[in-house]
């Protein structure tokens, strides 16, 4: 993930957007427009290797000043920075594309800066009168004022209705979980999936085919399950970035929180998730307000914490990098935000990705840093799913509903609908033991069409105008000012 002010939003809360500016910093990247493409199934290498060239026409774009693309797990995204960009060609050029993007990708969504706005912090608290799901529909009629745009939530438990299928049911059923995705979803976009107590019943008697309901299959579940926590002054509470035009007034009812703020994002698993919490926690004396968000599919843990009044944020880092490092975790917090003595520098070419941990090691070994990271230099262990394309061609499957299942017996999908609909299986699933329909309408296993193994990959790829890059930060020791630990890392890269 690339750090800078604009780009935390998509992990815990938008903080560091919010602060006051700290004496001569780096030049910000701020992008004017935002455009990601979505592609199931795919790892961050593949995606890189396919999409990564989608940025040399965007670049062409007048206005455009650079372009940063970030490929990931099942998601590209370019971001354009530059005053004056032709908005207009920017949307033909996403169209000239669209028709060779590769089978299964969605098609380019993009996403505008509003001029002259700028993102506050802001707080609905629960005063006892109020619980947190109610505290969320207030900030959702918020966001929906003249001039206001919500970037970002942390806090509120939204109602999700849960659909678990067991693959091993639905096989002898005649069906795939694909036969499950269209009726449900059309089901949800007729509003047949609404909250309240009937909505579970309401959508376990969909007919999927003469005889066959849902809840033959599936168990569903109307379930709250928050992924992001937040308090504010040691009460439950649901902060939000919210953007807001010059002309915009915020309602009365809510609290706009000062930003002295700090955020960092450490790599976790589900099983660290509660023990990196407990630390974080820990070792925070005392918040204003405190926010955590863990993203499974990423891995990452982010912390985000209000300072109350006269308290150092690189104390705070400090403190937090001590009781980390007790769990081996020291040196793997990311910090972003204004109020912690941090650089950052892109360092790009051919060999950026090669060169990037080297560099590192060496930041880590200089005594004026504190702690230092490298963006994107992890690792993670995945499951490579690896077919013949002539085998399925031969059977008449696409490779596109082929990734599409594996993703749904993987991490499930999420449908349309208020609320929304998650599909998934049934715990414990091998992905490799669900079915797929052939061109005669025979059930395939997959076990049949593919093979599964272990891989160590990327975590993602980092591009800017097109040639491969990394992004090096440093939070500097103690008593190093700003200048010296900037002209530190800078050295031999460029400035973010």
């Amino acid at each position: 993930m690339t750090r800078s002010a604009a780009l935390v939003a998509g992990v815990a809360v938008a903080l560091a957007a919010c602060g006051t500016p700290a004496p001569s910093p780096p030049p910000a990247w701020r992008p004017a427009i935002s455009v990601t493409i979505e592609w199931a199934g795919r790892a961050a290498a593949e995606i890189d290797g396919t999409l990564g060239g989608v940025s040399v026409p965007l670049a062409a774009v007048p206005g455009v000043r650079a372009v940063r693309s970030r490929a990931e797990l099942r998601r590209a995204t370019f971001e354009l920075a530059g005053e004056g960009i032709d908005v207009a060609a920017v949307r033909a050029t996403l169209v000239r594309l669209e028709p060779i993007l590769p089978p299964g990708a969605s098609a380019p969504s993009i996403e505008l800066a509003q001029p002259g706005a700028t993102p506050v912090l802001v707080a609905l608290v629960d005063d006892g009168r109020a619980p947190a799901a109610e505290l969320g529909e207030r900030l959702d009629t918020l966001a929906t004022g003249a001039g206001l745009r919500l970037r970002e939530r942390c806090g509120d438990a939204a109602p999700e209705l849960q659909v678990t299928v067991d693959p091993a049911r639905a096989a002898a059923l005649g069906l795939t979980l694909l036969d499950l995705i269209e009726p449900v979803e059309t089901a949800v976009g007729g509003g047949r999936g609404r909250a309240g107590a009937g909505a579970a019943g309401a959508l376990g008697d969909l007919m999927l085919r003469d005889g066959v309901r849902l809840s033959d299959l599936a168990t569903i579940s109307l379930e709250r399950q928050p992924p992001c926590a937040a308090r504010l002054d040691g009460k439950a509470a649901v902060l939000a970035v919210i953007e807001r035009a010059p002309t915009a007034v915020l309602p009365a009812s809510v609290r706009l929180l000062d930003g002295r703020s700090l955020t960092g994002t450490i790599a976790a698993t589900p099983e660290t998730v509660g023990r990196l919490t407990a630390a974080l926690r820990a070792a925070i004396v005392p918040p204003r307000w405190f926010a955590t968000r863990f993203e499974a599919d990423r891995g990452a843990l982010t912390v985000a914490v209000g300072l109350a009044p006269g308290v150092r944020g690189d104390d705070v880092a400090t403190a937090i990098e001590h009781a980390l490092g007790a769990l081996g975790n020291h040196s793997q917090i990311h910090w972003h935000g204004d109020q912690v003595t941090i650089a950052a520098t892109i360092v790009r070419g051919p060999d950026a990705r090669t060169d990037g941990p080297t560099r590192l090691a060496a930041l880590r070994a200089n005594p004026a840093v504190a702690s230092a990271g490298c963006e994107p230099c992890g690792v993670h262990t995945t499951l490579a799913v690896r077919f013949t394309g002539a085998r399925l061609a031969a059977i008449g499957v696409e490779p596109s509903d082929l990734a599409r299942l594996v993703e749904f017996g993987r991490s499930g999908v999420t449908l349309g609908g208020q609320p929304p609909v998650r599909l998934g299986v049934s715990e414990g699933a091998d992905p490799s033991s669900l079915s797929v329909r052939d061109r005669d309408g025979v059930l395939i296993a997959l076990s049949s069409l593919l093979t599964m193994e272990a891989v160590t990959l990327p975590d993602a790829y980092l591009r800017v105008d097109g040639e491969p890059a990394v992004e090096l930060w440093a939070r500097g020791a103690p008593g190093v000012s700003p200048a010296a630990l900037r002209a530190l890392v800078v050295s031999g890269g460029e400035p973010r």
